[in-house]
């Protein structure tokens, strides 16, 4: 073996050290988890205890009965439909009270295919030159019937405009009764979806610490969807940084922050629980400025103005139901 041989070795053997200490220090895999997270309502008609439904409805089906019956379900709302006509009337006799929305309902189907050109393989052959394949573009048109609904909502005695949503659902089908069927079912999906709190899981990854016993344990119960106790263990461990790698602290400080957004106590995310979250993922970026950790802490701020949503619906449903004398359902 030549002595640049015997170099080129030695200078790839510590190339290959360095890059294993590298990753075993900052690039150490990530625990996926699963946490809690709820969605306000995009359009919170559920804040009144009385509503009015109208509209009209297409032959392949009731939209307006199918968002009547869903908000009825629990049991918690006065919900009545009636003809559009009827609105007016009802409100110069003053029969539309105060704490009653109206609901309008506009569903339509469409027959709408998609254009669009393709880039498509052409092999072309020849007694010369033989076979070649050259790309050519080719119109198309894909089936697709598009389904819409608007969804507004009005100040039951003034017919104030509070809100107006659009709902769209496609069905990549050539037009035909069942396809149409599909559509409407979509489409009532969404209306079902939009008036109410929507609880859901989201992935969340969280950094392994395996220099701290207590962070270990604190994952483990987070993986086994004990959220409150990981978050009471990773409390522990953060008093406990003494003589660990700033890179190591800056772990266990997301880690805290994580499991603060995800488990914050009764309230939810409170202002008081989004800013304990916030220093603890604050404290992870100065010790370790990781764009990921400035992407927590963004995703953080927006769950805050969820929860200041949510909270503001809440609010909202307490007062007007407190006006008639009942108790809103927890939703």
């Amino acid at each position: 073996m030549s002595a640049l041989e015997a170099n080129c070795r030695r200078l790839l053997r510590c190339l290959l050290l360095a890059l294993t200490a590298t990753c075993a220090l900052g690039c150490s895999p990530r625990v996926v988890v699963r946490a809690p997270i709820l969605y306000p309502a995009r359009v919170p008609v559920r804040a009144f205890p009385s509503l009015l439904i109208a509209g009209n409805t297409l032959p392949e089906g009731d939209l307006i009965e199918r968002l009547r019956a869903h908000l009825a379900k629990d049991g918690q709302h006065e919900v009545k439909r009636v003809e559009v006509a009827e609105l007016e009337s009802l409100r110069e006799a003053g029969q539309i009270s105060s704490l009653t929305l109206v609901l309008v309902v506009v569903p339509a189907i469409y027959d709408e295919p998609q254009s669009e050109w393709l880039t498509v393989p052409v092999q072309t052959c020849d007694w010369y030159y033989g076979c070649f394949t050259n790309y050519q573009s080719v119109y198309t048109q894909v089936p697709q019937l598009l389904g819409e609904v608007t969804l507004t909502v009005y100040e039951g005695p003034s017919a104030r405009t509070l809100q107006t949503a659009n709902f769209e659902a496609a069905v990549y089908e050539p037009d035909s009764p069942a396809a149409r069927k599909q559509v409407i079912d979509r489409l009532g999906l969404l209306l079902e979806r939009a008036v109410d709190v929507l609880a859901s899981v989201t992935r969340v990854e969280l950094e392994p610490v395996d220099e701290h016993p207590i962070v270990r344990d604190a994952i483990a119960a987070i993986r086994q969807g004990k959220w409150d106790q990981g978050r009471s263990l990773l409390e522990q461990a953060a008093a406990q940084l003494g003589g660990l790698r700033q890179s190591v602290q800056a772990r266990v400080w997301y880690d805290l922050g994580i499991a603060r957004w995800y488990a914050p106590g009764p309230q939810g995310l409170s202002q008081p629980a989004f800013e304990a979250a916030a220093r603890a993922l604050s404290e992870a970026i100065r010790l370790d400025g990781s764009s990921r950790y400035q992407q927590s802490y963004d995703g953080l701020k927006k769950a805050r103005q969820r929860q200041h949503i949510l909270d503001e619906q809440r609010r909202a449903a307490t007062y007007n139901y407190s006006l008639r004398g009942a108790t809103p359902a927890a939703p």
